[in-house]
């Protein structure tokens, strides 16, 4: 699996000319975490805004580690047997 983590307007952040800036939201997320029933929880560390992990076919759970401070986008995977999965986990800040 490949997969990208972007704030929910689908750029990493918005900002005005000559104004400052808040950091992007990727860069608060260190980690994206895989979980399923009866089995540990993987993850896979985000780099640039990106991660790269192999998991076994099944259903899985997503969450942030450090929680991102918002809902995620999808809060679940499903892995098939054959292919590359292309994940976009989009952060919804909370207000």
């Amino acid at each position: 699996m490949r997969g990208t983590v972007i704030g929910v307007d689908g750029a990493a952040v918005n900002c005005f000319p000559d104004e400052p800036c808040d950091p992007p939201m990727r860069m608060f997320a260190t980690y994206v975490t895989f979980s399923r029933v009866g089995h540990p929880t993987v993850r896979a560390r985000v780099v640039d805004g990106s991660f790269a992990i192999h998991l076994v076919p099944a259903v899985y759970t997503l969450a942030m580690s450090p929680p991102p401070g918002g809902d995620i986008t999808p809060a679940r995977v499903r892995v098939p047997r054959t292919g590359i999965v292309r994940l976009h986990v989009a952060v919804q800040p909370t207000p």
